[in-house]
Protein backbone atom coordinates (compact mmCIF):
# COMPACT_ATOMS: atom_id res chain seq x y z
CA UNK A 1 0.00 0.00 0.00
CA UNK A 2 1.76 2.92 -0.83
CA UNK A 3 2.13 6.02 1.59
CA UNK A 4 0.17 9.53 1.54
CA UNK A 5 0.39 12.52 3.45
CA UNK A 6 -2.85 13.50 5.49
CA UNK A 7 -4.46 15.95 3.19
CA UNK A 8 -5.59 18.80 4.93
CA UNK A 9 -9.41 18.23 4.66
CA UNK A 10 -9.53 14.65 6.29
CA UNK A 11 -11.27 14.69 8.98
CA UNK A 12 -8.99 12.90 12.18
CA UNK A 13 -10.97 11.15 14.44
CA UNK A 14 -10.37 9.83 18.28
CA UNK A 15 -8.68 6.35 18.19
CA UNK A 16 -7.46 6.47 14.80
CA UNK A 17 -3.88 5.20 14.58
CA UNK A 18 -1.93 7.23 12.10
CA UNK A 19 1.53 6.19 10.86
CA UNK A 20 4.07 8.89 11.37
CA UNK A 21 6.85 9.97 8.84
CA UNK A 22 9.31 9.56 11.63
CA UNK A 23 8.42 5.87 11.88
CA UNK A 24 6.27 5.92 15.08
CA UNK A 25 3.12 5.82 15.69
CA UNK A 26 0.61 8.29 16.96
CA UNK A 27 -2.92 8.25 18.16
CA UNK A 28 -5.76 10.39 17.88
CA UNK A 29 -6.88 11.88 21.12
CA UNK A 30 -9.45 14.83 21.20
CA UNK A 31 -10.82 17.46 19.18
CA UNK A 32 -9.58 20.26 20.84
CA UNK A 33 -11.68 23.70 20.59
CA UNK A 34 -10.10 25.16 17.94
CA UNK A 35 -11.35 24.92 14.73
CA UNK A 36 -10.17 21.06 13.13
CA UNK A 37 -7.36 20.71 15.66
CA UNK A 38 -6.83 17.92 17.37
CA UNK A 39 -4.31 16.50 20.50
CA UNK A 40 -2.36 13.51 19.45
CA UNK A 41 0.17 11.52 21.35
CA UNK A 42 2.87 9.11 20.48
CA UNK A 43 2.67 5.37 21.49
CA UNK A 44 5.45 3.12 21.28
CA UNK A 45 8.89 4.33 22.82
CA UNK A 46 8.24 7.76 22.48
CA UNK A 47 5.71 9.10 24.75
CA UNK A 48 4.97 13.37 23.62
CA UNK A 49 1.55 14.47 22.85
CA UNK A 50 1.40 17.37 19.95
CA UNK A 51 -1.77 19.24 18.59
CA UNK A 52 -2.42 18.97 14.78
CA UNK A 53 -3.89 22.17 13.57
CA UNK A 54 -5.61 22.42 10.46
CA UNK A 55 -2.84 24.89 8.92
CA UNK A 56 -0.04 22.23 9.80
CA UNK A 57 1.08 24.42 12.76
CA UNK A 58 1.96 22.25 15.81
CA UNK A 59 2.67 22.45 19.36
CA UNK A 60 4.29 20.50 21.81
CA UNK A 61 5.77 18.05 19.70
CA UNK A 62 7.93 17.35 16.07
CA UNK A 63 5.21 15.81 14.35
CA UNK A 64 2.32 17.78 11.95
CA UNK A 65 -0.11 17.33 10.24
CA UNK A 66 2.12 16.63 6.95
CA UNK A 67 4.13 13.85 9.11
CA UNK A 68 0.87 11.69 9.60
CA UNK A 69 1.22 9.03 6.74
CA UNK A 70 -2.23 7.02 5.99
CA UNK A 71 -1.18 3.44 6.12
CA UNK A 72 -3.17 0.71 7.20
CA UNK A 73 -2.03 0.25 11.02
CA UNK A 74 -2.24 -4.12 11.90
CA UNK A 75 -3.81 -3.37 15.63
CA UNK A 76 -3.60 -7.04 17.81
CA UNK A 77 -6.49 -7.30 20.94
CA UNK A 78 -5.53 -8.58 23.71
CA UNK A 79 -6.62 -8.48 27.24
CA UNK A 80 -8.37 -11.23 29.60
CA UNK A 81 -10.56 -14.36 28.44
CA UNK A 82 -10.47 -17.41 30.86
CA UNK A 83 -13.46 -17.75 33.94
CA UNK A 84 -14.94 -14.44 32.19
CA UNK A 85 -18.32 -14.52 31.19
CA UNK A 86 -18.87 -15.72 27.63
CA UNK A 87 -15.15 -15.60 27.71
CA UNK A 88 -15.16 -11.89 27.47
CA UNK A 89 -15.81 -11.94 23.09
CA UNK A 90 -18.43 -8.91 23.07
CA UNK A 91 -15.33 -6.46 24.56
CA UNK A 92 -12.94 -7.88 22.18
CA UNK A 93 -15.66 -7.84 19.02
CA UNK A 94 -16.90 -4.43 20.41
CA UNK A 95 -12.90 -2.71 20.57
CA UNK A 96 -12.47 -4.80 16.60
CA UNK A 97 -15.29 -2.58 16.00
CA UNK A 98 -14.96 0.42 16.94
CA UNK A 99 -10.90 0.12 15.95
CA UNK A 100 -12.00 -0.93 12.81
CA UNK A 101 -14.26 1.74 11.86
CA UNK A 102 -11.69 4.39 12.55
CA UNK A 103 -10.12 2.91 9.59
CA UNK A 104 -7.15 0.21 11.37
CA UNK A 105 -6.69 -3.16 10.29
CA UNK A 106 -7.52 -5.20 13.73
CA UNK A 107 -6.64 -8.92 14.27
CA UNK A 108 -8.76 -10.29 16.93
CA UNK A 109 -7.73 -13.13 18.95
CA UNK A 110 -11.62 -14.29 19.32
CA UNK A 111 -11.86 -14.63 15.14
CA UNK A 112 -8.51 -16.20 15.10
CA UNK A 113 -9.08 -19.12 17.58
CA UNK A 114 -12.53 -19.39 16.00
CA UNK A 115 -11.74 -22.82 15.00
CA UNK A 116 -11.42 -23.59 18.32
CA UNK A 117 -14.66 -23.41 19.82
CA UNK A 118 -16.71 -26.42 19.07
CA UNK A 119 -13.46 -28.70 20.17
CA UNK A 120 -13.61 -30.01 23.37
CA UNK A 121 -11.52 -30.09 26.01
CA UNK A 122 -8.87 -27.41 24.31
CA UNK A 123 -5.95 -26.44 26.64
CA UNK A 124 -5.08 -22.98 27.46
CA UNK A 125 -1.77 -23.73 25.12
CA UNK A 126 -3.62 -24.66 22.18
CA UNK A 127 -5.61 -20.99 22.15
CA UNK A 128 -2.69 -19.18 22.94
CA UNK A 129 -0.66 -20.55 19.85
CA UNK A 130 -2.36 -18.96 17.28
CA UNK A 131 -3.03 -15.91 18.89
CA UNK A 132 0.90 -16.04 19.77
CA UNK A 133 1.48 -16.11 16.19
CA UNK A 134 -0.75 -13.49 14.84
CA UNK A 135 0.38 -11.44 16.97
CA UNK A 136 3.41 -11.25 15.38
CA UNK A 137 2.15 -10.08 12.23
CA UNK A 138 0.72 -7.07 14.05
CA UNK A 139 2.81 -3.29 14.93
CA UNK A 140 0.71 -2.47 17.86
CA UNK A 141 -1.41 -4.45 20.38
CA UNK A 142 -4.87 -2.37 22.35
CA UNK A 143 -5.00 -3.76 26.11
CA UNK A 144 -8.04 -4.19 27.17
CA UNK A 145 -9.36 -3.65 30.58
CA UNK A 146 -8.43 -5.89 33.21
CA UNK A 147 -5.42 -7.52 31.18
CA UNK A 148 -2.69 -7.23 34.28
CA UNK A 149 -4.88 -9.95 35.60
CA UNK A 150 -4.57 -12.37 32.24
CA UNK A 151 -2.22 -15.03 32.00
CA UNK A 152 -2.25 -14.61 28.31
CA UNK A 153 -2.70 -11.00 28.09
CA UNK A 154 0.19 -10.28 29.98
CA UNK A 155 2.17 -12.76 27.76
CA UNK A 156 1.07 -11.02 24.64
CA UNK A 157 1.75 -7.93 26.44
CA UNK A 158 5.41 -8.66 27.22
CA UNK A 159 6.32 -10.55 24.00
CA UNK A 160 4.59 -6.86 22.22
CA UNK A 161 7.13 -4.64 24.40
CA UNK A 162 9.66 -6.61 24.08
CA UNK A 163 9.48 -6.42 20.33
CA UNK A 164 8.91 -2.83 20.52
CA UNK A 165 5.38 -3.07 19.00
CA UNK A 166 3.40 0.03 20.05
CA UNK A 167 0.71 -0.63 23.12
CA UNK A 168 -2.02 0.99 23.36
CA UNK A 169 -3.72 1.33 26.94
CA UNK A 170 -7.76 2.65 26.26
CA UNK A 171 -7.95 2.50 30.36
CA UNK A 172 -5.32 3.61 33.12
CA UNK A 173 -4.27 0.02 34.06
CA UNK A 174 -0.47 0.25 32.93
CA UNK A 175 1.93 -2.35 34.27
Amino acid sequence: MSEKSVPAKLALAPGQVWHTSTGGLAMVDRKLKTVNSWRCYMIGNKAASFVVYHTGRFTRGTVTRRHLVKRAVILYISGPMTGLPESNYPAFNEAAARYRALGNAVVNPVEVCAHLRDKPNVTWLEYMQPCMAALLSCEAVVMLPGWTKSKGARLEHHTARELGFAIVYPTNERE
